[in-house]
This record gives structure tokens, sequence and C-alpha cells, in this order.
């Protein structure tokens, strides 16, 4: 944007007034400057590249505006000095050496170079402003997302009606059980109800007590076809997760694999870390690969990018899928 008012700008400060003074000057003196300011352009978008890499957060924006404009007057009056030295040995357009024309075209490059800084300065800012805004319309998107499917989950008819009818065949064969999967089907329900005690975000003791409960449920379906084991340090408890993280990987291991007694689905939750929980299953994949459960899977990584608050990193080898689950301290 500072080329168009620049070229005939230095055209003038190299010639004065026989720039102006025919058609041919004018021509020749326009394209030889056009090439020399495009040329001189490089270096400068080099530098901005470059302490922008280096400095890219918004907190420094002093210290990138000062770099730049250092930078961009260095190299803008060294270059303009070998133009004036090289145009006085050639005489180009009859132009000779004059102390007062060369330090007007000095002055005239350091201020250029310091209003080109400011103004990258401020396309950056404008450009990072509009990025954060736009990852903040993704989230309170993925907000509203989370919201829906969590009331989707609370009213499941399918697990409600698969949990009656396996408390209906309790209740006939043992009645001990059967008031012990109303107690845990009473927890689970209960937990399902709530919408999250810190803006969506639990701690992992509470997620572990409902995990507890939501799979006696589903091994009263299931028995010895799925097998849970929890290995998690008690130190570890109060760290937070999104609220029903643990039932979104349970019932997608269930739903991906083949569940039966000759082959039962093993799934295990531990520590990869200190704050990241692994969450692995024994891969024996169904024939049918629906994925009823993708899209609240991809939710859940989604909302750990979004936030900022690290990555759910997902692996599978022959034997394994794993799905690694970033712990929190704090939530902010």
């Amino acid at each position: 944007m500072l080329v168009p008012w620049l070229i005939p700008l230095t055209g003038w400060l190299f010639w004065g007034k026989s720039y102006f003074a025919t058609g041919e000057n004018f021509t020749q003196g326009t394209l030889i400057i056009a090439v020399l300011v495009l040329v001189g352009c490089l270096i400068p978008r080099v530098l901005a590249q470059r302490v922008i890499r280096l400095y890219p957060e918004p907190r420094q924006s002093m210290r990138r505006v000062g770099l730049m404009a250092a930078g961009f007057v260095a190299s803008g009056v060294t270059f303009a000095w070998l133009v004036l030295r090289v145009f006085h040995t050639f005489h180009l357009l009859g132009f000779s050496y004059q102390p007062r024309t060369a330090l007007w075209v000095l002055v005239t490059m350091t201020g250029v170079n310091i209003v080109a800084a400011g103004l990258i300065e401020i396309a950056y800012a404008f450009w990072q402003w509009k990025t954060t805004e736009m990852e903040r319309q993704q989230l309170d998107q993925q907000r509203l997302m989370s919201q829906l499917d969590h009331v989707k989950q609370q009213v499941n008819p399918h697990f409600l009606f698969n949990s009656l009818n396996s408390l209906s065949v309790l209740i006939g064969e043992d009645t001990t059980r059967a008031e012990q999967f109303v107690d845990e089907m009473a927890t689970v329900y209960r937990y399902l109800l709530q919408s999250g005690p810190r803006q969506g975000w639990t701690t992992l003791e509470a997620e572990l007590q409902f995990t507890k409960a939501y799979f006696y449920l589903i091994h009263t379906r299931y028995g010895k076809g799925v097998e849970l084991s929890i290995t998690v340090p008690a130190d570890r408890h109060l760290l937070f997760l999104p609220h029903l993280t643990l039932q979104i990987l349970i019932d997608n291991a269930l739903k991906h694999n083949v569940v039966s007694v000759a082959r039962p689905l093993r799934i295990e939750i531990g520590m990869a870390d200190e704050v990241t929980l692994r969450i692995r299953n024994n891969l024996q994949r169904k024939s049918s690969a629906l994925d009823p459960d993708g899209n609240r899977l991809d939710s859940l990584c989604d909302r750990y990018f979004l936030m900022g608050k690290g990555i759910v990193r997902i692996s599978v080898d022959l034997d394994h899928y794993s799905v690694e689950i970033p712990l929190l301290r704090e939530i902010s």
C-alpha cells in the first residue's frame, strides 16, 4: 500500500524537477524506481516474517514493532545509500551526488520504514483479533453442541430400555442383585442429569465413581463378555476432565467391538503419565463399522483443542485402541 506514492516521491528526491521535466525522464525514472522499490521491499518482508515467528504473542507487540522498525530502517538506509552511489557512478538520468539530496533521501527512507513497521503491526494485530474471534465463535458453537448432546444423553431411550429390560430379568431371578441394580441405575441417572459443576468439567474422582456404577449396568447385561480395570492413583483423583468423558469412551468401545464370553472386551483405565489419563481396550472390531458415537468423540477432541487445554491423542495398533485424555490441575 506504500508503493504507489513511494515511487514518485523517491523519483523527486533523486532527480528533483528534472524528473517531471519530460515524459521520457518521468517514464524511465519511474521504471527504475519501481524496480528498486520492489527489490527494496523484499528485505523488510523477510524481516517481518522472521520477527513475527519469533514473537507471535499479542503481549509481545512492542518488542515486535520495535525490532521491525529497527530492521527496516537499517536495511532501508543501507539500500538507499548503495543506490545513491550507483546512481552517481553511472549518472543515471543526469543524477549527481549532493549531500543535501542524500540526507533527504535517507531521512525519508527512515520515516517510510518506521511507518511501514507500524502498519504491518496493525495488520498483524487485526489478523490476531480476527482469528481469536473466530475461535471464540467456534467455541461457543461447540458449547452449544455439547449442551445439546448432554440433553440427548440424559434421556437416551435405548440405554433406558436396556436397563429396564435387565432389571426385569433380575427381579425374577435375584432380588438382591435387582436392588443393587436399582441403586446403581439411580447413581448413573443422577450423574447424567448433572450439567457439570464447573463449566462442564468435573473431577476424575466423580467420573470414576460414575463409571463404576455405569459399568455395573453394562456388566449385568453382557456378563463375562466385558471387563473393566481401573488403576488410577488416589492422588490423581482431584484432577479435572470434561463431564461424561469416560461414558463416551466406554460406549465407543462397546459400539465398535465384539462383546462375547468367548472373546471378552477388556477396558482399562489408567494413567499414561502424571497428568494424562489413558483409556484402552483390546481390538475385536465388529463387521459393520457404524459410528454412532463418532460425533461425541470428535466433540471431546475439539473441546480440548478450542479451549487450549491440550490435545486428545488417539492411537491404534494391531491389538489395542487407546485414547489419552489430558487432566487439568485447575479450571479457570
